[in-house]
């Protein structure tokens, strides 16, 4: 049942928190809800987890809206009202008890682009939307320069983390089509306000909706978002001379590490290494009778979602723990695993191995990690395994390098319940 379900999960995230160390820090990532498309049951489950757990946070990964064809606002107007009913509800739900963090969604632009076009809404208007009402904490800053920036930056103080959240399609055609993109007046603000001035013993995290890996076959994601990847690498290997959008930047004195990219956008569990940075991805709370769409390493745990069972609502509980260097994702809803991943680079060489923990451990996968080709929501779900041209790894988990370059390690442990991933450069 629910309940039963709800408390197991309370004392599972308790006990992470708690043995996070003093460093940590903990939210509720619920994404793409499409709550046209959506029983709307998120809500008050989480509501009852902000009530007995220690988390306090909840960041909506984006796409509040669902699908409507181009036609007209008021042709969607029943659908988009449903959509805003559904967000209030977080808002009522969460408000009294932590703060709500929102992303903005592809599908959250609603008027596809920057004057009033097709849906009747500017960006102005959803930028007022999102930043006023669908973040009603008061500590986040803004780029309140640029009327319809949806992109910002908020601190968490004792944690000593910072959480920068982009705005992934923030531009419009000529004809207002939505164009997936990070432009350069939210890079330029994000690069001079929100990573150069982050405060001394900070840490970051990227907030994203749409993943800047490649997410599909047909997918330009990879090239979209170069931009951002620069920056992610620039940050983490303290690089000098980074040019970005035509700038040049330095970071060689920047202190803060790039803990994780984590975002939606995908309807799919999603994990990689890129540049030695994790990027990772949290599938759809939306779409019931719809299946986890896909994992790297899919299983018959990816399974269809059932109206008023376990499965029918999905999101995940991310712990940060600074201390013991990993992030844990634990999945709340009967789909899908719980996710740790370790921020630790292990190192091996061509032709040498090395012993990964194996304590518990009932199978292994590998996979090569830079630039992976993931299967969107159109395409097969059940993905072969990518490319493994540069580790294998033995019952056992150790690992043999076998060409230079990264790669991750999957191990699938006995609870059946867990998975846990490991970064591996091969040099």
């Amino acid at each position: 049942s629910y309940m039963t379900h709800l408390n197991e999960k309370s004392e599972e995230i308790n006990e992470a928190i708690i043995n996070a160390g003093d460093s940590s820090d903990s939210f509720v990532f619920v994404t793409d809800t499409h709550n046209v498309s959506n029983e709307m049951r998120s809500p008050a489950l989480i509501k009852y987890l902000l009530s007995k757990t220690l988390v306090n946070k909840v960041i909506h990964g984006g796409d509040v809206i669902g699908t409507y064809n181009r036609s007209s606002y008021s042709a969607n107007k029943a659908g988009v009202k449903k959509d805003l009913e559904g967000m209030f509800r977080f808002v009522e739900n969460i408000n009294p008890l932590g703060k709500l963090l929102t992303v903005r969604g592809n599908h959250d632009v609603c008027s596809y682009g920057t004057a009033a076009t097709v849906y009747g809404l500017t960006n102005g208007v959803v930028r007022s939307m999102f930043m006023d009402k669908f973040n009603p904490s008061k500590d986040i800053v803004l780029n309140e320069a640029d009327e319809a920036g949806s992109y910002f930056y908020y601190d968490n103080n004792r944690s000593r983390i910072r959480y920068i959240v982009f705005d992934t399609t923030d531009t419009a055609s000529s004809s207002g089509e939505t164009i997936q993109g990070v432009g350069n007046t939210q890079m330029t603000w994000i690069i001079t306000q929100a990573v150069n001035t982050v405060p001394a013993g900070y840490n970051l995290v990227f907030v994203v909706h749409i993943p800047v890996v490649q997410n599909a076959a047909s997918d330009s994601s990879w090239t979209l978002y170069g931009n951002v990847r620069t920056l992610c690498d620039a940050i983490k290997h303290k690089r000098n001379g980074v040019v970005i959008n035509g700038v040049t930047y330095s970071f060689s004195t920047l202190r803060a590490d790039l803990l994780m990219v984590i975002g939606g956008h995908t309807h799919g569990d999603v994990e990689t290494y890129v540049d030695g940075v994790l990027h990772v991805s949290t599938s759809s709370d939306a779409h019931v009778g719809n299946s986890v769409k896909y994992s790297l390493f899919s299983d018959s745990k990816f399974k269809g979602k059932t109206v008023g069972e376990i499965s029918e609502q999905l999101f995940d509980v991310v712990v940060i723990s600074q201390e013991n260097d990993t992030i844990s994702l634990i999945r709340v809803g009967d789909s899908g695993y719980s996710r740790v991943f370790s921020l630790t680079q292990r190192t091996v060489a061509v032709g040498s191995t090395i012993q990964l923990p194996s304590t518990g451990v009932a199978s292994w996968q590998v996979s090569d990690s830079d630039g992976l080709i993931y299967a969107d929501t159109g395409h097969t779900p059940n993905i072969p395994i990518p490319a493994t041209t540069r580790i294998s790894i033995s019952g056992g988990g150790l690992v043999t390098g076998l060409a230079s370059g990264e790669a991750l390690a999957c191990a699938t442990m006995s609870d059946g319940k867990t998975r846990k991933f490991y970064y591996i450069y091969v040099q």
